[in-house]
């Protein structure tokens, strides 16, 4: 239904106190919105409401070229082994090793679980048009997420 998405992101929603987070979570799917979670699961275990059909979780995959892939890596990996059909991984590539370290995380995950994969760029340091390239390149089931804020509002930092 249009309108009714809500997308709980901006940093790491799971800093917040998990009771006030289910409460809103609850909240939301009374009023049968659907719920976007952006996560990087590295802080803590996935709470169960995680497996509300009313919930995506996209877990935004650190690659190395974030300077955070090693950070919380037990907590993701276990979180990851709790994706569902309706989740997502994200992979946001910086260099052409951060695609290397992403096909080989996904070689391997691939088999793990049903979740579907993503694939953005950093702003300004891979570009979207060798991106594309590369998933062609080794046909890849990947979907392309790209900033399109960047492209509609090209150079401007505050109000996106």
């Amino acid at each position: 239904m249009p309108g009714m998405n809500i997308c709980i992101t901006g940093g790491e929603p799971f800093m917040q106190p998990e009771v006030y987070l289910a409460a809103l979570v609850g909240l939301l799917r009374d009023m049968q919105y659907t719920i976007d979670v952006f996560t990087n699961g590295s802080l803590k275990p996935f709470p169960s409401w995680v497996h509300d059909r009313a919930v995506t979780i996209i877990l935004d995959w650190k690659l190395s070229g974030s300077g955070e892939a090693s950070s919380g890596l037990e907590v993701r990996l276990n979180n990851f082994k709790e994706l569902e059909r309706k989740d997502a991984v994200k992979f946001t590539i910086a260099t052409e090793d951060d695609f290397q370290e992403a096909l080989a995380l996904w070689n391997d995950m691939k088999g793990r679980t049903v979740a579907s994969f993503y694939a953005g760029c950093v702003w300004g340091l891979y570009e979207e048009h060798t991106l594309v390239e590369r998933i062609l390149e080794f046909n890849l089931p990947w979907k392309l997420n790209v900033q399109v804020h960047k492209y509609v509002w090209p150079g401007v930092e505050k109000g996106i």
